[in-house]
Order: structure tokens, then C-alpha cells, then sequence
């Protein structure tokens, strides 16, 4: 019960973002604070989730290396968010725009490396997925093509406007490269998930893959898909930063669950 009521944490989130949001919605200002201080809080949530899990483990532990590369992501992120402090101020304003595209590759790296080695765990834990290999290879096949259909088209876009000598169109490729690889590696997460039956080490798992496709909304909502949606600005950053508490608040959850999954292990075999 404890593990299913982590589900509200994120919906509790949104719901307070949402009235806030309506509050100020005519308000330029406000609503720029207003997500601004979303932005920051959703990379603190998430770094802080990566690293009550990383150390929930002891040292050596496959699954410690694997949050702390995951806490890579979000680290990286809040120094980009300096990139853009920095470049308000004038500092390095010609250079800024190339280096915060930079990071946030480097960001979408360690997301990536992280979410193989979570991907794999099954493997060095010993589990069995369920169903066939062609099966699993099929199912892996279509959430590729699926990630292929949704993040490449922004991906190929920001490619070519980083050839026009646009360099923070970097963001653009490194999140479409980031979200193309994390939706294929759901495939395994969520077998992994299934192949627990629902048991509470299950859990971690789930909330990953839920905050995995938080992030791909978000990517969706931050490139064409407003606009085949007919959506104005406004709505679009709207949805987006929703988008943002899912994956953010999901993340944590997935940490959380899993320093009380590590916690219970423990505790039962100290009895």
C-alpha cells in the first residue's frame, strides 16, 4: 500500500501546478516565475530521488552506479540553468548558447548510460522476462519505431539547424537522441516489471518507465507537436511543464521506491 500511494506524489504536484498556473495565467511575469521555479524544483526532485536510491546501495553495487550515473542527468541540467543565468548577464554571450547545448548532451549521456545499465539489470540480477525472444524482440522493435516516429522528426530538424551554426540546437539533438534510446530501453523495464508480477521490487521499475514517457511528452510538446495539435504557446508550455512534473516527479518516486524497497531487504534479513 505504501508503494502505490507514491503514485500521488507526482498527480498532488501537477494538481498544484495547474492551480497556480491558472492563477497567473494572464500574468507574462508571473507565469515566467512560475515556471522558472517548476524548471528548478523538477531537477532538485529528480536529483535528489537518484541519489537517495544510489546510496541506498553499498558501494560496488551495479545498481548504485546505475542512479549515479542517472544523477548525472539532472546535475548537469541545473549547471545548464546557470548557462542561461549567465547569459541574462551577459557573460560569455556568444559562447553560452553552444556550451549549454553541449551540456545538455552530456546530460542526455549519462540519462542514456543510465537507463542501459537500469534496462539490464534483469541480467545481472538473474531474472527471467516473461515471453519468448522473439517476442521480446518484437515488442523492443516497436517501442523503437515508436520512439523513431515521435523524437526523430525534432531531432532532424535541430541537426540541421546546428549546421546553420545555431548551436543551441544541440538541446534539440541531444533530447531527441536521449528520448529515442530511453523509449527503446523501456521495453526491457517493463518486462522486468512484469516478470516481477507486481511484487514490491517491481515498483521502481514501474515508476521509471512512467517517468520515462513523461520525458517523452515533453519533448513531443516542446518541438512540432503543438503545432499539428494547433496549439498556442501558452497551452503548449503549459502541457509541457505537466509533462516536466511527470517525468521529474515519476523519477523520484522510482528513488524513493527504491531506498524502500533496498531499506526492506535489509531490514528482513537483519531479523
Amino acid at each position: 500500500m505504501r508503494f502505490k500511494a507514491l503514485i500521488l506524489i507526482p498527480i498532488v504536484w501537477i494538481a498544484i501546478f495547474i492551480i497556480a498556473d491558472v492563477i497567473v495565467y494572464h500574468d507574462v511575469d508571473a507565469t515566467t516565475l512560475l515556471h522558472r521555479i517548476q524548471i528548478e524544483l523538477s531537477r532538485i526532485v529528480w536529483l535528489f530521488g537518484c541519489l537517495i536510491a544510489a546510496f541506498s546501495f553499498e558501494r560496488g553495487e551495479y545498481l548504485r552506479r546505475a542512479w549515479l550515473f542517472f544523477s548525472g542527468c539532472p546535475l548537469v541540467l541545473i549547471f545548464f540553468d546557470i548557462g542561461l543565468l549567465l547569459k541574462t548577464m551577459q557573460i560569455w554571450p556568444d559562447q553560452i548558447d553552444f556550451i549549454r547545448g553541449v551540456l545538455v548532451v552530456v546530460a542526455n549521456v549519462f540519462g542514456v548510460i543510465s537507463i542501459i545499465m537500469l534496462a539490464n539489470a534483469w541480467k545481472v540480477a538473474g531474472i527471467e522476462l516473461p515471453g519468448s525472444k522473439s517476442s521480446q524482440m518484437a515488442f523492443r522493435i516497436l517501442l523503437l519505431i515508436v520512439a523513431l516516429l515521435v523524437a526523430g522528426p525534432g531531432g532532424i530538424s535541430s541537426l540541421m539547424q546546428v549546421a546553420e551554426g545555431q548551436g543551441l540546437a544541440l538541446i534539440g539533438i541531444g533530447s531527441a537522441l536521449g528520448d529515442i534510446v530511453s523509449l527503446a530501453m523501456i521495453a526491457p523495464l517493463l518486462m522486468t516489471a512484469a516478470a516481477l508480477r507486481g511484487g514490491m521490487v517491481s515498483w521502481p521499475w514501474i515508476f521509471f518507465t512512467m517517468g520515462s514517457f513523461g520525458w517523452l511528452f515533453w519533448d513531443a510538446l516542446t518541438t512540432d507537436a503543438p503545432t499539428y495539435l494547433g496549439m498556442d504557446d501558452r497551452l503548449a508550455t503549459t502541457f509541457a511543464e505537466i509533462a516536466r512534473c511527470i517525468g521529474s516527479g515519476y523519477m523520484f518516486t522510482a528513488g524513493l521506491a527504491q531506498y524502500l524497497v533496498v531499506k526492506h531487504i535489509h531490514k528482513t534479513r537483519s531479523r
